[in-house]
């Protein structure tokens, strides 16, 4: 017999398309594209919901949008010398809160831990950013357990990966952490920093009612897919047999 759960056995009728690592010009040193754009272009490629992740910087928008924008960062550790906006390549989190003031705050942190603790009483998410990039790779295994006591989620395909160095792919290692640790939410994301790089990647979020507050919740709970371009319309389990129905051109 097959021990089931169903994971898409959700409250809520409304499916909202998102991206939660996202990269603009204005306040990424590596984005080459507008926050004014990227919204356009995330409208145009049916999006619902979004979350900018600039480096160290939680950006406002101020832009009439479609899109349900939900405040993120993506943050670094750093030497407290360092200035708080600078961008190192060690130890990158997708941080997000309903709480612009919070995520301020967890960018002033230099260490990973300092991170955890603050955000341990808030709602908010955190995901160990695209572990498979660079050479060696950004997160190695022992890295992954030793984060995840304080982290919700870690990027399993991380698309911009496909055009650096390093795998965009990284669900051996997600496989790992469940095995040696336990449960942890699995992402995809564009990382988008050039037009060419957005509708990669996307999350489809299961809830009640529309609205940031709800498309955090739903993230926490598990209550969402990961998709490259499936849409997946039914899952359940009929005797002892799991389907999945999607599109056929999927």
């Amino acid at each position: 017999m097959v021990n089931w759960k169903n994971p898409y056995d959700m409250p809520g009728e409304i499916w909202l398309k998102g991206n939660l690592h996202t990269h603009t010009d204005e306040h990424s040193p590596c984005g080459r594209v507008s926050l004014k754009r990227v919204l356009e272009l995330y409208e145009a490629n049916g999006y619902d919901f979004l979350a900018i992740s600039d480096h160290q910087h939680c950006t406002e928008v101020d832009i009439d949008t479609t899109l349900s924008i939900l405040p993120g960062i993506e943050w670094n550790s750093r030497r407290r010398e360092q200035k708080v906006e600078t961008v190192n390549y060690e130890d990158h989190l997708g941080i997000y809160s309903l709480d612009p003031q919070t995520l301020q705050t967890a960018a002033s942190q230099c260490k990973p831990e300092e991170v955890g603790r603050l955000m341990h009483h808030t709602e908010s998410l955190m995901v160990m950013n695209h572990p498979n990039w660079l050479v060696p790779p950004h997160y190695s295994e022992g890295d992954l357990f030793s984060l995840y006591q304080m982290a919700q989620g870690l990027e399993i395909y991380n698309a911009v990966i496909e055009r650096h160095p390093g795998a965009a792919d990284a669900t051996m290692k997600w496989d790992r952490v469940l095995t040696e640790k336990g449960p942890i939410l699995g992402f995809v994301a564009d990382d988008s920093h050039l037009e060419s790089d957005i509708g990669k990647a996307w999350l489809m979020v299961n809830v009640e009612q529309p609205g940031t507050a709800d498309i955090l919740s739903a993230i926490l709970a598990g209550n969402f897919y990961c998709s490259t371009g499936v849409v997946i319309h039914d899952l359940g389990l009929d005797g002892d047999t799991i389907y999945c129905i999607a599109d056929e051109t999927t």
